[in-house]
């Protein structure tokens, strides 16, 4: 995980990539692994939701 800052105080905004890859899972097929890689942002006390991609956010204050 990267972050853009080591602090953050209510307000700023967290942006980040995330990436990874799962433990082994086993099945009856054999075993696999999820992979992962990502952007995110966030506003700290706030909440921002987007349902699309295309969409803008929607940001709801947490006070």
């Amino acid at each position: 995980m990267e972050l853009n800052a080591t602090e953050f105080k209510k307000g700023d905004q967290i942006m980040g990539r995330i990436k990874g890859k799962s433990k082994p899972i086993s099945n009856s097929l054999g075993e696999y692994q999820i992979e992962f890689d990502g952007e995110f942002k966030h506003i700290i006390g706030k909440l921002m939701i987007k349902k699309k991609a295309k969409q803008n956010y929607r940001i709801i204050d947490n006070e």
